[in-house]
Formats: C-alpha cells, sequence, structure tokens
C-alpha cells in the first residue's frame, strides 16, 4: 500500500491526514498546516491574557499570519588587509645605456624650397634605460559566510479581536444593589472605554510581536456578546440525574426483591423440608435408656467389635449424628424422589443465574 492512500481520522471521522498525490500538494500542504497552527498558537495567547481582565468567555480573537516560504542562501567573503603577511618577493631591475647619431638637414617639405638654410641638429642622441621591477605576493586572511534564510519567515499579521464589556450592578435610589426575584444582583452592561482598549491594544501587540513597518494590523473592538439562556440546559440535566437515580434504585430493587423471594420460595421451603425428615431420624437413632447404653458398652468390649461399631463418646455428639444423619437422609430422599430433588436444584441454579444478571 502506497502512503498516497492512507488517511488517518479520529474517532469522530474527522480526517487528522491528508490525502495527497504529488510532493507538490504534499508541500502545500504543510506550509497551510503551519500557517493554520501558529494562527491557534497566537489565538490562544491573546485570549489567555484578555480573559484575565475581561472574564472567561467574554473575549474572541482572530489572527491571520502571511508567512515567506521561500528559500534562499547567501554567500559574504570578508578581507582582513591589516593583518597582511608577505609569502614571496622577487626583485628584477635593468640599466641599459644607449647613444646613436641624431638627423641633421631642413625637416620635411621644405628642404626642396629656395633659400632655407639646414637648422643645426645635435650631434648625437643618448637613450639610457634605468627599470627596477619587484613583485611582492601577500596573504591576505578572508572570512567566507554561508547562510540560509528560513524558509517560513512571517510576512504580515492581522489580528482581531471582539471583547465583551463589563457588567455592573445596578444602584436603587438608595445607592444599595438592587435584586432580582432570586435575590441576585441586577446588572447592567457598560462597555470598555478608550483608554482600556488602548491598553489592550498594547499588551496584544507586545505579546505577539506586532510591526507596523512590516504592515501588521490590530483590531479591539468591544462589543456586547449575547448571554445565553441556560436554564432549559440546566432543567433538562436535572431531569436526566434524576432518570439516573430512579433507574438505579429499580435495579437494586429487583435485586432485593429477587433475593427475598428466593429465600422463602427455594431456600427456605428445602431447608424445612431437611429438618422435618431428620429430627426423627436422630430421635430413633440416639439411645433411649441406660439398659440400651450398658448394651452398646458391653458389645464395645466384645472382639473384633471395636471396628464396627461407634463408641459412647461418638453416639454422645449430637453435632456430629446430626450431620450424618441429615446427609444420610439427604442421600435417602433423594434416592427416593430423584425427580423432586432435581426440581429443587434446577430452581437453585436457575435463580442464582438471574440474581447475577440482573446485578
Amino acid at each position: 500500500m502506497r502512503v498516497k492512500d492512507v488517511v488517518i481520522i479520529d474517532a469522530k471521522g474527522a480526517k487528522l491526514t491528508e490525502n495527497v498525490g504529488d510532493a507538490m500538494a504534499q508541500h502545500t500542504a504543510n506550509r497551510l498546516a503551519l500557517e493554520s497552527k501558529v494562527n491557534t498558537k497566537y489565538e490562544s495567547q491573546i485570549e489567555e491574557i484578555l480573559k484575565r481582565v475581561v472574564g472567561e468567555g467574554k473575549v474572541i480573537a482572530k489572527v491571520n499570519v502571511k508567512m515567506d516560504f521561500t528559500e534562499s542562501f547567501e554567500t559574504r567573503t570578508a578581507y582582513d588587509g591589516e593583518n597582511t603577511a608577505v609569502v614571496s618577493e622577487v626583485a628584477n631591475s635593468q640599466k641599459l645605456q644607449g647613444r646613436r647619431p641624431s638627423p641633421q638637414g631642413i625637416p620635411g617639405a621644405r628642404s626642396n624650397l629656395p633659400g632655407e638654410n639646414p637648422q643645426p641638429g645635435i650631434p648625437e642622441t643618448r637613450n639610457d634605460v634605468d627599470k627596477s621591477l619587484v613583485t611582492k605576493n601577500y596573504n591576505v586572511p578572508k572570512t567566507v559566510t554561508q547562510s540560509k534564510k528560513p524558509t517560513a519567515e512571517v510576512k504580515a499579521v492581522s489580528v482581531a479581536v471582539m471583547v465583551d464589556g463589563k457588567r455592573v450592578p445596578v444602584m436603587d435610589e438608595n445607592g444599595e444593589v438592587l435584586l432580582n426575584d432570586e435575590g441576585l444582583p441586577v446588572t447592567k452592561y457598560e462597555p470598555w472605554s478608550e483608554a482600556e482598549i488602548s491598553n489592550f491594544k498594547a499588551i496584544v501587540a507586545s505579546a505577539i510581536g506586532i510591526d507596523e513597518a512590516r504592515g501588521d494590523k490590530l483590531v479591539i473592538k468591544n462589543m456586547e456578546f449575547a448571554k445565553e439562556d441556560l436554564s432549559e440546559a440546566e432543567a433538562l440535566l436535572r431531569q436526566r440525574e434524576n432518570r439516573e437515580i430512579i433507574k438505579n434504585l429499580t435495579k437494586y430493587l429487583m435485586i432485593g426483591i429477587l433475593i427475598t423471594l428466593l429465600f422463602f420460595i427455594v431456600v427456605r421451603p428445602f431447608i424445612q423440608w431437611v429438618t422435618e425428615n431428620t429430627v426423627e431420624s436422630i430421635e430413633d437413632f440416639l439411645p433411649k435408656t441406660i439398659e440400651e447404653l450398658e448394651k452398646i458398652q458391653a458389645n464395645q468390649k466384645l472382639p473384633g467389635l471395636e471396628d464396627a461399631l461407634p463408641t459412647i463418646e461418638d453416639k454422645m455428639n449430637p453435632e456430629k449424628i446430626e450431620g450424618n444423619m441429615i446427609r444420610e437422609r439427604i442421600i435417602n430422599l433423594v434416592e427416593q424422589n430423584p425427580a423432586k430433588a432435581a426440581q429443587v436444584v434446577h430452581e437453585m441454579i436457575h435463580s442464582q443465574e438471574s440474581t447475577k444478571e440482573i446485578a
């Protein structure tokens, strides 16, 4: 699967990423996302500052930031002429002396004219050359600086802010606060003064870095916000809370009723049925006279009967006797009437499952 075919969404279905087809579209989407992020950051800063003064929910700020994404590179070379050093030096000197005879006679076309006398000339001409050439190579320190301007530079900022006015209490003729029918003070709208609006502008401009030379704009207006009527919403909320309370009470009441019915319909009759059939057996099982006890004791002295007959102490322990008799009686009753025993066990299991589902 390719990256351009994948889109990420949140739990509400809102797209968290854009499906772009090429690199240019991706680059544009990144720029727009960056501008939106900067706008949101500035708006949060403005609202965070002003709400401490005007109150929570009484300020709305919108910011539009224009950014320059042009990429530019710059290279500068600086030479230090004061800290130069001679690397090499070459000196060359020439000296020449030469002589030649100078031309004589009448120069040019005048020699053809009659009556012209020749001009006396210089007997010779000297041509001396004295030349000196020095070549020096210097090492001049230099600094090369390469810089890249940021690709996301703020070009201009436009800010629009709306603030709600103040709510001041209304005074009666006696100078006391006027109260409504609910005992709350009556208030009236009062706008902020021009001096206070100017203070707001100065604070906002300093917070987000407004630069008028760059062409930034900042507008703050004082306007009365619409007052929301929350009475209907509060009533609906109370009704919902009451329904939840009634629902919980009903659930726990039904659980209690089911547990009570289970006890009186299943558990209690079963205990009575087992107890009534056990008491008579216990009374019949216990020795009734002293002669019977002596006879049992005499039988215990016979060889080979210690393991077959219980001792007197065990016979005289009512709790152990009752437990053994109840267990034996239950086994006998189940063998005699298995259908009724199965019905009782089924009702007990079904009642326990119903109680768990309700809980």
